[in-house]
């Protein structure tokens, strides 16, 4: 029973994988061919398809697949806002910063430790940066939210990369919020804009193109980092047990 288990798990998240391969392949080549608007719907399905693996991997994977499934609806609300409707970007990054918040909850369930000095951290940053757009007079609430949202992001690649010493497997996290972390940094190159920054034509045509480069790849990787995690309690408890 273990091993026909093993064996569905295998051939599900290789179909996956492969189904998410011909998607990206296939809005590289539009994109590369001036068609950008038209993918649109099938950059959507494809980050609708990371959500359905991740749901599939609580069948698998329980509690872990359970955390980063939650990460991933926000995921799919922030791009229905910001990607498919282009409207209301606010909400879009209110769920974003939820997005990582799940995925700031899994690192600490994860290592185990207390995250008060790592939240401290990501809240001062965002502090600073708030008050120095309200000096330069840029702050708007567009502003103010990726300014909570982007040390977030950062953080939280910066601590999933040391989750690796307690195991390998978190890899796959790592580089899947590496990945999102360059989509994120060419998003705001692309809109520089907002505060005095202008780029040419053709690093905004460029960064426009990279955004997916990293995007998509991103959210498969983080959909296939799930695995049977050992989840420890920080603040003395935690809302799951320990997973053996």
């Amino acid at each position: 029973m273990k091993n026909f288990l093993s064996d569905r798990k295998k051939l599900f998240f290789a179909a996956f994988a492969f189904i998410e391969l011909a998607i990206y392949i296939t809005f590289i080549v539009m994109q590369a061919l001036g068609n950008s608007k038209d993918t649109i719907e099938i950059k959507y399905i494809g980050i609708l398809l990371c959500l359905f693996a991740a749901a599939v991997s609580i069948y698998f994977y329980g509690k872990d697949g359970l955390v980063v499934t939650c990460a991933l609806v926000f995921t799919a609300i922030a791009d229905m806002f910001i990607l498919v409707r282009y409207s209301f970007l606010e909400a879009g990054l209110v769920a974003f910063i939820a997005t990582q918040t799940m995925y700031f909850i899994r690192i600490y369930l994860l290592n185990g430790r207390n995250p008060l000095i790592s939240l401290g951290v990501r809240l001062g940053i965002s502090v600073v940066c708030i008050i120095i757009m309200a000096v330069i007079g840029k702050l708007t609430l567009l502003v103010g939210l990726v300014a909570v949202y982007l040390p977030m992001l950062v953080i939280n690649a910066i601590e999933s990369g040391m989750l690796i010493a307690i195991s390998r497997r978190h890899i796959i996290f790592f580089l899947g919020l590496l990945l999102f972390v360059g989509c994120d940094v060419c998003v705001g190159l692309y809109n520089a804009s907002m505060i005095g920054v202008k780029l040419s034509d053709f690093a905004l045509s460029f960064v426009s193109f990279a955004i997916w480069v990293f995007y998509l790849p991103s959210q498969v990787l983080i959909a296939l980092s799930t695995h049977k995690a050992e989840y420890k309690p920080f603040f003395g408890t935690t809302l799951f047990n320990n997973e053996e």
